[in-house]
């Protein structure tokens, strides 16, 4: 008898009481799912990253702060928050590289991207992907003193001699 009475009373008892600052619907405060966006930290967030949130509650145009989740910021591509019916990826970079485009409109062939803050991976046996232009892969490696940037680079053995150079001057 006893344990019946308990019973309903455990199923009675409201859910956790959401900070004062909590801007979203009540029942989402610790619900079992991250929401990201409500003004107040969700007790279910395992920190404040937004690669935790899995309920983006922020407003259209706007996406959950990477570094304090219960805030929003503008979402803009490259910021690493692939907005659902705003961007098409985002893969934390305006580069036509990484697996989206530079304007987030498109995933370039060889990968499939994610939403929220999951980013692209590269398809398996895909390669490095179609999309990277030069200067915006790898060291291109070829020993012309270009490099990934496109900025020009001294080789380290010139580096080295015209630093042995300047020691013999200096003495």
């Amino acid at each position: 008898m006893i344990t019946a009475a308990l019973v309903t009373l455990a199923l009675a008892a409201p859910a956790q009481t959401p900070p004062a600052r909590w801007a979203c619907d009540v029942a989402a405060y610790g619900d079992g799912v991250c929401d990201c966006g409500c003004k107040a930290r969700d007790i279910d967030c395992e920190g404040l990253n937004f690669i935790h949130c899995e309920v983006d509650r922020c407003a259209d145009g706007e996406a959950p702060w990477e570094h304090q989740n219960d805030q929003c910021m503008a979402s803009t591509c490259g910021d690493g928050w692939m907005k659902a019916n705003v961007e098409a990826c985002d893969d934390q970079n305006a580069l036509a590289s990484g697996g989206c485009n530079a304007d987030c409109s498109a995933v370039n062939d060889g990968f499939t991207c994610g939403v929220g803050a999951a980013g692209c991976t590269a398809l398996p046996d895909a390669g490095e992907g179609e999309g990277e232009g030069e200067g915006e892969g790898e060291d291109d490696a070829d020993g012309d003193g270009d490099d990934a940037a496109g900025c020009a680079t001294t080789p380290a053995p010139l580096a080295f001699a015209l630093l042995a150079l300047w020691r013999r001057r200096r003495h």
